[in-house]
């Protein structure tokens, strides 16, 4: 919803309910890889728009737990 409508409110309900995905999600199930995934893209879309690089850590951690979970 908030790339159509731009409001921050949205982007922050969307982290909200993906954090507390990845809390819920097993160490080892399959789709924690994705939740992290989406987790770094959130934040990363709201350090574009706010600048806050708090934001950048977090996209950057949780981009660094998908390449940890991605099979070599």
């Amino acid at each position: 919803r908030f790339e159509r409508t731009g409001d921050l409110g949205n982007l922050q309900k969307a982290i909200e309910h993906a954090e507390e995905a990845l809390a819920a999600t097993p160490q080892n199930h399959p789709l924690r890889a994705a939740t992290h995934n989406n987790l770094g893209c959130f934040f990363s879309s709201r350090f574009e728009r706010i600048g806050d690089l708090g934001d950048l850590k977090k996209a950057i951690e949780h981009a660094e737990e998908v390449l940890a979970a991605t099979p070599r």
